[in-house]
């Protein structure tokens, strides 16, 4: 059966990642962006991502993970975009950048900050 989901005004089906997978063989992770509310489907699209020896990143601006997606999620990019507190590259945001190692969440945020910043 194929599934189609919505994500930021385009149709995502695990069909079309499939295609999007086979034409760019050398990347290396997935990243999922946007309005996300329909975490089944996205669970099996990460899955299938997953299948193919990728990673799965994903930003989509709430505070926290969803249990059903985070089995497949190595990347998550956590927080809202604040105009006060500046983007990721700046030490005072409010967002975060965190990479599953040995099943535990570790803040990366650091790595995307300028010097001086």
């Amino acid at each position: 059966t194929l599934r189609r989901t919505y994500y930021s005004n385009s149709i995502l089906t695990n069909k079309l990642l499939c295609e999007l997978m086979w034409k760019n063989q050398h990347i290396t992770c997935v990243c999922f962006m946007g309005g996300i509310n329909d975490y089944e489907t996205l669970a099996e699209l990460m899955k299938e991502v997953k299948e193919w020896g990728l990673k799965v990143a994903i930003y989509s601006g709430h505070e926290h993970i969803e249990p059903i997606i985070e089995p497949y999620v190595d990347y998550y990019k956590v927080g809202p975009y604040k105009p006060k507190y500046g983007p990721l590259n700046q030490k005072t945001t409010n967002q975060r950048f965190y990479k599953k190692e040995n099943n535990k969440w570790i803040d990366i945020t650091y790595k995307f900050q300028k010097e001086g910043v």
